[in-house]
């Protein structure tokens, strides 16, 4: 028998290990003054199961993208990394990203970029 395309999907499958997790999403920004130029970011959490897709506008800030996955990161990564610091690190070329005032543009993270979180002990 063919399915209803009408009929509800089936739940999603909470968050686990190995699973791709979105963080906070998109939220279309503004009119058409040039924020459609939208960057699709993959970030591998701190547990190095979790992916987190990410987009976000050009000429939003490494700061921006540090406070979605601040929030991300708190409610997914557990008690092993709770409270932990993280340095946002570029795959290839290897790179850190520690300039929160750097649009995504000017790092070189668009259209899309594959990222990693390395969780930073304090000293």
């Amino acid at each position: 028998a063919p399915q209803n395309p009408a009929a509800p999907a089936a739940p999603a499958a909470s968050a686990a290990a190995g699973e791709v997790t979105p963080a906070i999403p998109y939220d279309g920004g503004g009119g058409n003054d040039g924020d459609d130029q939208v960057s699709t970011l993959r970030v591998k959490g701190m547990d190095g199961f979790r992916m987190y897709i990410i987009r976000l506008r050009f000429d939003d800030t490494v700061g921006t993208l540090r406070r979605y996955l601040e929030r991300a990161c708190s409610a997914d990564e557990g008690k092993k990394h709770a409270g932990l610091t993280f340095e946002i690190r570029g795959t290839y070329p290897p790179r850190v990203y520690d300039d929160d005032q750097v649009t995504l543009r000017a790092a070189g993270l668009v259209p899309n970029a594959a990222l990693l979180l390395k969780p930073v002990c304090a000293a």
